[in-house]
C-alpha cells in the first residue's frame, strides 16, 4: 500500500513537473515569435522560463533518483569491482546529505519569501520554494529508500 501511495506521489510530483518544463518552451516559443513576427518582447518570459526550470528540476529530483538516472562513473566501479556497494552507498548518502541541506535552506528562507513577487510576472515566490522543499524531500527519502534496497541486494549476494 504504501509503495503504491509512493509511486502516486512520484507521479503526481513528475506530473507538475512535466507541465512546469512545457510552460517553459511555450514561454520561449511565444517570445520568439513575438521578437521575429511583431518586432516586441514580452518582459515577463524571462522570468517565467527561470521559474519553470527551477520547479521542473526540483520536481523530477524525486523520480530520478528512484530510477537511478543520477550520474555514475561506471569507470571507477570497473576498476574497483569490490567497492561497488561501498561507494554507491557513499554516493546515496552524500545525495541523501545534500538533499536535507537543500529542504532545510529552502524552509529557512520561505518566511522571508512568502510575500515576493517576480517584478514583471507578478509571480509568487513561494511557490518555488514549496515545488524545492517538496522535491528535496522526496529526494531525500527516495536516497534513503535506495540505500535500504542496495543493502537488501547486498545481504543476498552474502
Amino acid at each position: 500500500m504504501l509503495k503504491r501511495i509512493w509511486s502516486v506521489l512520484l507521479g503526481i510530483c513528475m506530473t507538475f513537473s512535466g507541465i512546469a518544463c512545457l510552460i517553459t518552451g511555450i514561454v520561449i516559443v511565444v517570445q520568439v515569435f513575438a521578437r521575429l513576427f511583431a518586432g516586441t518582447a514580452f518582459t515577463f518570459v524571462e522570468e517565467v522560463a527561470q521559474l519553470a526550470v527551477i520547479m521542473t528540476v526540483f520536481l523530477g529530483l524525486g523520480e530520478a533518483e528512484r530510477t537511478n538516472q543520477h550520474l555514475t562513473l561506471e569507470i571507477v566501479f570497473s576498476v574497483f569491482p569490490k567497492a561497488k556497494f561501498y561507494l554507491m552507498m557513499l554516493g546515496k548518502l552524500i545525495m541523501g546529505v545534500y538533499a536535507g541541506i537543500i529542504c532545510y535552506s529552502a524552509w529557512l528562507m520561505l518566511p522571508s519569501a512568502q510575500r515576493i513577487t517576480t517584478p514583471a510576472s507578478h509571480f509568487p515566490v513561494r511557490f518555488v520554494y514549496y515545488a524545492m522543499i517538496f522535491g528535496s524531500a522526496l529526494w531525500l527519502i527516495q536516497s534513503i529508500l535506495n540505500m535500504a534496497v542496495l543493502v537488501q541486494e547486498r545481504r543476498k549476494e552474502v
